[in-house]
Parts: structure tokens; sequence; C-alpha cells
């Protein structure tokens, strides 16, 4: 639970950072103007040092080079700050479907969290994930669609092995030894047997 506590504390303070900094940085060209437009909700000694801080060329460098990844990331979700558990109790309603776990969630979440209202997928890196998925998911046998594990193998078999330390639909609160029951190196082992 106190993992849990930290990172979703640290996610709340990283993104309350980012809206400052689109709200009361960016806009402005010079640390004098930015200076003069503080937010009402941060204090003054720590705009100072907010400002001091996001103009430093270690900052500005830093900036750049997230930028740089992000605009390498291909599986960007389209649900905003709705989380998974609410995309997937409004699926079930919606398509009046019984998804049995969250496990097999991990499958089907792709249709809603990497489309637009539309029904537009993202792009094509991620329409071809969904159809690979869909591939493998269709010459399994109903027995073997049961097992949460075997479907996981599938969503894990295209879209890669988990970072550590974190589950994708799953937020930031379970690890992969929490849903899996293993380690990652194990599951890295599996992989490389088969």
């Amino acid at each position: 639970m106190k993992g849990y506590l930290m990172k979703s504390i640290g996610r709340k303070w990283k993104d309350w950072k980012c809206e400052i900094k689109k709200q009361a940085y960016y806009p402005y060209r010079t640390d004098v103007e930015r200076l003069a437009h503080k937010p009402n909700r941060v204090e003054e000694s720590h705009w100072r040092v907010l400002v001091y801080y996001w103009s430093t060329q270690k900052a500005l460098e830093k900036s750049e080079r997230n930028k740089l990844i992000r605009s390498k990331k291909k599986f960007c979700h389209t649900i905003g700050r709705t989380s998974f558990a609410y995309v997937m109790e409004r699926e079930k309603s919606e398509r009046n479907k019984l998804i049995r776990s969250k496990k097999k969630f991990r499958h089907t979440i792709g249709r809603t969290s990497f489309a637009y209202k539309d029904g537009r997928l993202v792009n094509d890196v991620v329409a071809q994930a969904l159809s690979n998925m869909d591939e493998l998911v269709s010459q399994m046998s109903e027995s073997s669609m049961q097992s949460s594990s075997t479907v996981d193998e599938v969503f894990t078999q295209v879209m890669g092995l988990e970072r550590t330390g974190h589950v994708r639909t799953y937020s930031f609160g379970p690890s992969p030894r929490d849903v899996f029951g293993h380690k990652k190196s194990e599951e890295m082992q599996a992989m490389q047997s088969s």
C-alpha cells in the first residue's frame, strides 16, 4: 500500500508541475515576465525556485531529451485521465460482455484505449499489434481461452515484456509479481525458451 501511495503522490506531483509549467512558464519569454505572473496556488519562494530550475541548461536538455523519447512512443492511449478500471467497467456495461478477468481485459482494452472516439486507431503500429493479438487469439482453443495466463501470453508476445515494477493496463498499482506471480526474469526465461 505504501508503494502505491508513493507512486500516486509522485504522479500527481509530476502532473501538477506539468500543468503549472504549461499555464505560467511557457506563455512568457523571459524569467522576469514569468516571475511577474506567478500562479495563485504557488508560493512566491517556490515559484522563484521552479522558474530558475526550468531555465537552467540541465533542465532544458532534460526537457528536450524527454520530448524526443515521447515522440518515439508508439502505443499512446487516448483515454486521458480515465482509469483502465473505469474503462473496463464501461466496456462491460456498453457491450454487455462478461470479461472474466482483468488479464483477459488486457487483450480487449486496445479497441477502446488506443482508438479515437470516431473509432480510428492511434497509428498503424497499434493497428498491427491489435491485428496480431486477434489472430493469435483466434488460433487458440476454447479451453485455452479460459486460462488468463494463456491470454496474457498473447498480450506479452505481441506487446513485449513488462517493464520492471509496472504492468500495462493496470496503472501504477500492482507489480508484475502481484499480477503474474513470478519475477520478470522468470518471464524472460520462459519467452526465450519458447
